[in-house]
């Protein structure tokens, strides 16, 4: 039983015996990322400042008052 316990702790340090194979991964999730740019950012921030400026002044952006 010893010698299974052995082989499975080896198993579970063994990736992280030799950090500088993730290197590899890790730059090209990097790259990965730099090129597709996330837009989803810019529409909710729309979003949130319209609801604010609600907020603010709600008699403004009253739709019964754009007749």
């Amino acid at each position: 039983m010893t010698g299974r316990r052995r082989f499975i702790s080896f198993r579970v340090a063994a990736p992280l015996a030799a950090p500088w194979a993730l290197v590899p991964l890790i730059l090209i999730l990097a790259i990965w990322f730099a090129a597709r740019a996330y837009y989803g950012i810019i529409h909710d921030a729309r979003l949130y400042t319209v609801q604010a400026f609600y907020v603010l002044q709600p008699d403004r952006y009253d739709c019964a008052n754009l007749r």
